[in-house]
């Protein structure tokens, strides 16, 4: 069976010998998985190296980003690459998770597009400066709290939009009013 795992086994098995442990999470519990993580699955020639497309569900597939295919690709021989593939969960031997993406700190890149504030008014921005620093404690500081345009406030929208993959939109925009309710916000 060396040749059906060789290459996804040789990953796997050197996880140890090159301290994959210090960058991340190794993960052995299939439901554990997460969104972005790196799983390893013998099937296949060689095995494959793949990201999870989803969180672990049900199913009997794992949802992935990644899958190598046989066949061809435009002009290049060998492999084409199947962007979103269903792979079955019995083949899965391990993942990675890098261990930044647990970092429960803000961090200082803010990439969100648009506008920040526009038409807010202090008490919509105060309210929810509360809500963030009561729900979210460590994407903000109690000094942002009546301090309505505050940088911490502004960081800490800023991150949670980061974190849910939503487009800045001012800090009481429809997008971000509309995933803050899914944490209990009332607005």
């Amino acid at each position: 069976d060396g040749g059906r795992k060789g290459g996804a086994s040789g990953i796997w098995g050197a996880r140890k010998k090159n301290n994959a442990g210090n960058e991340f999470i190794l993960i052995t519990d299939i439901k554990q998985l997460k969104k972005g993580d790196i799983v390893i699955t013998n099937n296949g020639t060689w095995g494959h190296v793949c990201f999870m497309d989803q969180d672990y569900s049900a199913s009997k597939y794992m949802k992935v980003l990644g899958q190598n295919q046989g066949g061809t690709s435009g002009k290049l021989p060998g492999a084409k690459v199947k962007v979103i593939d269903w792979a079955f969960k019995s083949y899965f031997l391990g993942a990675f998770r890098y261990r930044k993406w647990n970092d429960n700190n803000p961090s200082s890149f803010f990439p969100a597009k648009g506008y920040w504030g526009y038409g807010d008014t202090s008490s919509q921005i105060g309210k929810i400066s509360a809500f963030m620093y009561k729900t979210f404690p460590s994407y903000t500081k109690k000094a942002a709290l009546g301090n309505y345009f505050g940088k911490n406030l502004k960081a800490s929208i800023t991150e949670f939009q980061k974190r849910t993959g939503l487009e800045a939109d001012g800090n009481v925009g429809p997008i971000t009013l509309k995933e803050l309710e899914k944490y209990g916000f009332k607005y």
